[in-house]
């Protein structure tokens, strides 16, 4: 991804989602650092990282620019296995983040 991209990265760790480097520029060698050291821990929050992501999507909304493009990535190797609603869960948190 160019330099110029503002990049953020929650990852699941222990069953919870954890901001691990918050949307900002000039974070992509910090970005590629912390997905170097990703190690499977089980558990599978996305909709508590998905929720993350979008509290970080409406920080950046409010402090620079209400008309940036956002473009969410998740990499997984399983389903949502911490919230009891499962996928459904994780489908209602796309579709708030799409709008």
């Amino acid at each position: 991804m160019p330099e110029s991209y503002s990049l953020g990265l929650t990852y699941f760790n222990r069953g919870r989602g954890e901001l691990v480097v918050p949307l900002d520029r000039g974070t992509r060698d910090a970005v590629a650092a912390a997905v170097a050291g990703v190690r499977a821990s089980h558990k599978t929050p996305i909709v508590q990282c998905l929720e993350i992501v979008s509290q970080q999507i409406a920080t950046r909304r409010a402090e620079f620019s209400p008309y940036e493009r956002h473009v969410v990535v998740v990499f997984t190797d399983g389903i949502e296995t911490v919230d009891r609603r499962g996928n459904r869960a994780v489908l209602e948190q796309v579709r708030k983040l799409r709008s």
